[in-house]
Parts: structure tokens; sequence; C-alpha cells
């Protein structure tokens, strides 16, 4: 791809402290070098950052209205006039909502940011015990409603009502000129919200990066399972634990992943679940771990469990598929579908079962879901999806 056609560009990226934000920088950087300028934002005074390593971010305290004022009058006078928004949190629809009209917002869609700001995505995400543990204190004539306004269907009948649909953030999504999600399949849904939006490439991790020194490792034999990526309610994982508990998993380790997402009284909720269910067979992972610690840890799982109905835990999910894991997710989530349409083998979580247990992924199947992997995620394809990424940010900028 020709780089001259975006070499003159500029861009700020709008970040939060998060694991991600360093390999993202990275890529950039190698991509299109020295033309970025990175904001990370904090609500720590003293402007240290927990997650982000990188020397080339520029800290910024946000959370008084002074500070977004700060922030906006940056962006609306620097030269750059592209804006990418790393996940569409609260903190950065309002910043959005303070820009010029002339910016190129773009952005880079994690998941929460889609699924957890708008109702009618937010309350198909949950199986039924789950549903009600989220919602328990709701009473019923709430519980009807949300149940009624936002079921599959209802929002092409109810569209027009602004006090059900039209939130902040349906009219910050209006301003935004390109989308980059995180499955291309996501883009029915952003479809809902702005019809006009224009889809772009763009992934967070590749192989390389997220396989480190264990890249040439397999997953595949070995028989401890992984049940989610994180303690937030998506997982479903009262619906796995009640599942797996019928089945003869014998000493195998149930290892679920609790260190990122929601920490209150849902992972209390699954700690002793779990334990109550598998005993000293559960394994908790409670403390945030490095990369190199994590992926160890996981290798040991020759089986995954994915129960998310949204997308949800791609980084694991191109993990485990590279390792050699066999794979159950919810036939109801866009992942299960997008990677089986990609040619990798997955499976279904009703097809859990004693003798699925048993067996394992044949040499082919492996290298089969290895190279769809390497299609997607390698250093050269997430490379190129930021060439094409570009180009699409040159383009609507020339046309503003």
């Amino acid at each position: 791809m020709n780089k001259t056609n975006y070499s003159s560009i500029k861009i700020i990226h709008l970040f939060d402290d998060e694991k991600f934000v360093d390999s993202a920088i990275d890529i950039f950087e190698t991509v299109y070098p020295n033309r970025s300028k990175y904001y990370v934002f904090t609500d720590h005074k003293d402007k240290q950052l927990q997650y982000v390593k990188s020397k080339q971010v520029i800290p910024f305290f946000l959370i008084e209205k002074e500070d977004y004022l700060e922030i906006s009058e940056r962006l609306n006078t620097a030269a750059s006039n592209i804006i990418i928004l790393h996940a569409l949190n609260v903190r950065k629809q309002e910043i959005v909502n303070l820009l010029n009209e002339n910016k190129v917002k773009v952005w880079l869609l994690w998941g929460y940011d889609l699924y957890n700001n708008w109702k009618p995505f937010k309350h198909q995400v949950y199986e039924k015990q789950t549903y009600n543990f989220v919602f328990k204190n709701y009473s019923f004539t709430s519980k009807f409603l949300n149940w009624f306004f936002y079921r599959k269907n209802a929002y092409q009948l109810f569209k027009n009502s602004k006090k059900i649909y039209k939130t902040n953030f349906y009219d910050v999504v209006q301003k935004l000129d390109i989308v980059a999600p995180v499955l291309p399949s996501e883009m029915d849904k952003i479809k809902m919200l702005n019809k006009n939006i224009i889809y772009a490439p763009f992934a967070y991790g590749t192989i390389e990066s997220l396989l480190g020194n264990l890249i040439d490792k397999s997953a595949i034999g070995n028989n401890n399972i992984l049940v989610g990526n994180s303690a937030s309610p998506t997982n479903n994982h009262l619906e796995v634990f009640e599942k797996l508990s019928k089945l003869n998993i014998g000493q195998r380790k149930v290892i679920v992943p609790l260190s990122y997402g929601n920490n209150g009284d849902y992972l209390e909720l699954i700690l002793k679940r779990g334990k109550d269910l598998f005993g000293d067979n559960f394994h908790p992972i409670t403390d945030y771990l490095p990369l190199n610690e994590y992926n160890d840890l996981i290798l040991s799982c020759g089986y995954t469990i994915f129960n998310h109905k949204r997308q949800q835990a791609v980084a694991n999910i191109i993990t485990m598929g590279y390792f050699g894991a066999k794979i159950f997710f919810n036939s109801k989530s866009d992942a299960y579908h997008y990677f089986k349409s990609k040619g990798m083998h997955v499976y279904d979580l009703k097809e859990l079962s004693n003798s699925s247990l048993k067996t394992i992924l044949t040499e082919n199947e492996l290298l089969q879901n290895q190279n769809v992997l390497k299609s997607l995620y390698s250093d050269q394809a997430v490379k190129l999806k930021v060439e094409q990424l570009l180009e699409i940010i040159n383009q609507v900028n020339k046309d503003k």
C-alpha cells in the first residue's frame, strides 16, 4: 500500500490507562512512526499510570469540568485534524461533545463501550441465571419493561422514542466518522446507531506479541479447563459452572480469570459458586499477572469455554486457538460465527460433554486454526490493517 497517500496526516490518540495501550502504540509507531500524539487519561492527580509503560504518552488528569474544557481546547486548536478514540467510554463521550465538527473522529471499539452503553444491547448479553443476578434488585415492573423494550427487534418498533433509545451515547455515535470494531460482523449493530459511519479494520494484538516466547508451545493433551476471561457477568459463568458440575471432569483444574472487569458482588458470587461446585479443583485468577505468566498458566488448559453472547475475549481466543486448545463458544456470540466462517474448528457450548472433553484437535485441525489466526492477527496482517485504517482516515479527512 502506498504510504505517501497519508504521510502528511497527524493523529491524536485518546486512551485510558489500560493494558492494551502499549501494544497499540507499538503498532502505530511501527507502521506510521512519529506522526501521533498519545494522551492517557487518569483520575490520579500525580498522573501515575498503572498499566501503560510507554514513554511516548502524555498522562492527563481528567475528572473535573475544567479538565474536560482544557483537553477539548487542546484538541480543537491542535494542528492534527484526526482524533482516535480508543474505547468510547463516558469520559470520551463527553470529549466528543466538545469537539469541533470538522475533526475526524475515529472509534476503535473494544466491546464494553458498545454493549454496556446502550440498553438494547446490554439486556441481550446475559443467560437466564446471570440475568436474574445482575438485575436482582429491579422490581417486577422494571424487569418487564426492560424485557419489553430491549428484547430483540424491539428497537425497530420503538426507535423514535428519544427517552428510551436516543441517549447521550446514541447522540455521540452519530457524531463519529469511522469505526473499527473488533469483529466486522459487529457493524450490523453499530449501523443501528449510525447508518453513515464508515467501517475500518484494526486489531490491538498480534499473535507474536500475545504469545511471546511461548509461540511454539501447545496446549493439546493438557486437561485443565479455562472458563471465561474476566470478572464481568457477560462471561455467564454461572451457566458454565452448572454444566461442568454435571460432567465427570475428574481432577482437572477449572481455571477462571477474574482479575479484570467487575470486582464487586458478582466476583464474590463466582468465587463462592466455583468453590462450592469444584472444591480444590477451582482455581480463580484474582491478581493481575504479567502476560508471560498468564500465558504460562493457561497453557495447561487444553479446553476453553467462552460463554459470552457479545464479542469479548478475542485476545484469549487468539492465544488459546493458536495453542491448539479446543474452544467452546456460546452459539449466540458473534465470535463463534465469525471464527467458524473463517474456517476455524470451534465448537458450540451445547456440544460440551464427557466425550468432547476427551477428544483433541487433530494435527490438520490445529494447523488450519493457526493458519486462519495468522491470516487475521500476525504482525504482517495487523500492520496491513493499520495501513488500511490510515487510508480510510485520510480519505475522510479530505472529504471533510
